[in-house]
């Protein structure tokens, strides 16, 4: 015994690091833990996973930032403040499972710096683009096998794909493409952390592809990584060798028209004073800013960002083409329909924070995934009880915006066509949800907010899963 400690400190005296022999640990209740990082409230942001040892939790830091940081699952937490350069090593318990877990402090560039110029240029404004290099990962990802294979990842059936395809035919095999094209492969989810941080770049005056001067990434916020950085000269090369530019200053007029459709038909501007006045207590966005690509297909995304108490709002977006069934609606009617697609992005904004506030509650209302989930569907995507919540909420909403806005004659019709949409994207609970909530709504007492409506709405849930739950009474 004598040795051994003797060994030790020998050990520390050279430096080196003596292993915890009992690191502390976090007995979690589900496999989705809340993060509480300094005053944010994260709910079910984490999610545990064997694939990594220990799985890292980073802490974004300013230089000489010091922050408390903190696990939490039910009654039971595990907080340690962390500087940069500085990590904490635990164990995470779930169902006789350890999971090696740390917390680590990193420096990390703010997302976006938003100078007094900025703020005073853009304050209270909704501004809409195709931004040109944003533009530039849309075509790249739409050359790529895998978009080429799905349906769903890009609009194809356009005249505007159809001259993508014809202009950038001996660009197929780009390694920039080939690039994006194995990131896909690995990970579908990377589509978005590839495509979103295409609005962090820009052309400088030469025409050289450089780092935005605002943002330095624009993916999901609180994410320190812009995914698209390490292909940056692969997508200079492929810029230069495609004639990109050439394509998108041919198309100027055709991202124009779709950019005057959303600004003059869809009223982006109500969406904002609805959700406003249904979520107060959300802090209001100083301005809101609509990225979108003529290529997306069904995978929208938002992201937020704050700097100097300046608060920006940034939907990253598809363009709302016409449908087949536009043609039994009214004019009226058709907007609010295509519109819906901006208002999904912009509500996340409300509804996610104040759903934060019932985080634990909707961890076990939304626990069975068997019965809100179908396997190999879109909804099999959303990878816990909290995201599940919101994006049934993300639709339910809109049957209530639809309550509040659409015609008479067409309200109804349009709410009801909401139940077969989400069915197909394996939400099988979603048509009784929407006739509670819409229930719920026109019955709520004078005054009433829909975010005043969610101790209902959370309860609903919860009461549902235990029905499905229950044994058979016996005939």
């Amino acid at each position: 015994m004598r040795f051994t400690i003797a060994f030790a400190f020998l050990m520390l005296a050279a430096g080196a690091t003596v292993a915890q022999t009992s690191a502390p640990r976090l007995k979690a209740q589900s496999d989705t833990i809340d993060i509480r990082d300094g005053d944010q409230v994260r709910a079910a942001a984490w999610s545990l996973s064997a694939a990594q040892n220990p799985d890292i939790y980073t802490v974004a830091l300013d230089r000489g930032e010091r922050r408390r940081v903190c696990f939490v699952s039910g009654a039971e937490s595990l907080c340690r403040e962390v500087g940069v350069g500085e990590h904490f090593d635990f164990v995470v318990e779930h169902r006789g499972v350890d999971y090696p877990t740390r917390i680590e402090g990193v420096f990390v560039p703010p997302m976006a710096v938003f100078d007094p110029a900025y703020q005073t240029a853009n304050r209270g404004r909704i501004r809409i683009s195709v931004p040109e290099v944003y533009e530039l990962v849309n075509v790249a990802i739409a050359l790529t096998e895998t978009a080429r294979a799905d349906r769903w990842l890009v609009v194809r059936d356009t005249p505007y794909y159809q001259a993508l395809e014809a202009h950038f035919a001996p660009a197929r095999d780009h390694p920039f493409v080939r690039a994006l094209d194995a990131e896909l492969r690995r990970d579908r989810s990377r589509y978005f952390h590839l495509k979103m941080n295409g609005y962090a770049f820009e052309y400088d005056s030469g025409g050289r592809i450089v780092r935005s001067r605002v943002y330095d990434r624009t993916g999901f916020a609180g994410d320190p990584v812009n995914h698209l950085l390490p292909f940056i000269e692969q997508m200079r090369d492929f810029s230069a060798a495609s004639r990109f530019r050439d394509f998108y200053a041919a198309h100027r007029s055709f991202y124009e028209s779709q950019v005057a459709y959303y600004r003059d038909e869809i009223d982006i501007a109500d969406m904002l004073a609805w959700l406003g006045a249904q979520f107060p207590a959300v802090r209001p966005y100083d301005t809101t800013n609509i990225v979108f690509s003529p290529l997306v297909g069904g995978n929208q995304s938002v992201t937020s960002f704050e700097s100097s108490g300046f608060r920006e709002l940034q939907p990253h977006i598809n363009f709302p083409y016409p449908a087949a069934g536009d043609t039994q609606l009214s004019p009226r009617a058709v907007a609010l329909r295509r519109g819906a697609i901006v208002f999904t992005e912009l509500n996340h904004g409300f509804i996610n924070p104040t759903a934060e506030r019932y985080a634990e509650r909707i961890a076990g209302a939304v626990s069975d995934r068997a019965l809100w989930t179908t396997p190999g569907s879109p909804s099999d995507g959303y990878g816990n009880a909290f995201s599940l919540f919101t994006e049934m909420m993300n639709w339910g909403l809109v049957s209530l915006y639809l309550n509040d806005r659409a015609p008479e004659a067409d309200r109804d019709r349009m709410i009801a066509n909401l139940d077969p949409y989400m069915q197909r994207r394996g939400f099988p609970e979603f048509p009784a949800f929407n006739a509670f909530l819409v229930d719920l709504y026109r019955r709520r007492p004078p005054g009433t907010t829909i975010a005043g409506l969610y101790p209902a709405i959370v309860d609903w849930f919860a009461a549902r899963q235990a029905a499905r739950a229950a044994p058979a009474s016996p005939s």
